[in-house]
């Protein structure tokens, strides 16, 4: 398969009658996925809501000692219920015979944390772009290990580079509705007096982390979908 017909077949996704099939099954699977989210991993959502909403309560008179002795925690604390909530969220609506319990999720961060653990250090939005996802996808229906690791993060850069004007179009939709609703949100905030600085991002990864089912179910229904019309490209048949 040549990167030009690659391309052309990934747009067809965008016809009318293929898009509305590809809307239904992925508001199909973002109702799902919420179900399995907040159930398994509300919990977490609260303690990043804590992390958002406590700086808020601290006295005026202990600001700056709060600021300087524990801004820090907080924000980093925030990051890392962030990723692991980005990571919960795939395996929320990846397709499983398993059942999506408690043995479930622990042997699929057990399988990939150690390789993903130190993403926040690096870049604490590493997690909104697609090849994130696609990466956590191919090792998840993998064996696991380094080298099954090294080789989805290889499939994934194929998989954005095979559909890279889907992706991109896609993308910036989801761009575009992301940046509304903050502006949105941070003009209703203004309008009430309440000062986002210097606690926006804090707020953020809660907001992030509420609406994470959605972008993940679009994508990972695109991984599937492409997955299967180029199965070609990312594994070797049997000969």
């Amino acid at each position: 398969m040549t990167v030009l017909q690659s391309w052309k077949d990934s747009l067809q996704l965008l016809k009318p009658k293929n898009f509305k099939l590809f809307a239904l099954v992925t508001i199909k699977s973002i109702m799902q996925a919420y179900k399995i989210y907040l159930q398994h991993f509300g919990w977490m959502i609260l303690l990043l809501a804590v992390c958002a909403i406590a700086p808020y309560f601290m006295p005026s008179q202990n600001y700056a000692f709060y600021n300087i002795q524990y801004k820090h925690i907080f924000f980093y604390t925030s990051c890392w219920l962030y990723e692991l909530l980005f990571l919960a969220a795939i395996f929320c609506t990846r397709p499983s015979i398993l059942q999506k319990d408690s043995t479930y999720f622990i042997a699929q961060f057990k399988k990939i944390i150690l390789f993903w653990i130190f993403v926040p250090i690096f870049s604490w939005s590493s997690a909104t772009y697609y090849g994130y996802i696609f990466t956590v996808l191919f090792f998840a229906d993998s064996e696991g290990g380094p080298k099954r690791f090294l080789l989805s993060l290889w499939n994934a850069l194929k998989m954005v580079f095979y559909n890279f004007f889907l992706m991109w179009i896609l993308g910036a939709v989801v761009y575009l509705c992301g940046l509304i609703g903050a502006s949105c949100l941070a003009k209703f905030l203004i309008l009430q007096n309440i000062s986002l600085y210097p606690y926006f991002f804090l707020l953020f990864n809660l907001i992030g982390a509420l609406l994470l089912p959605i972008g993940v179910c679009i994508y990972t229904n695109l991984y599937i979908k492409r997955l299967h019309d180029q199965f070609d490209l990312y594994f070797k048949q049997p000969e």
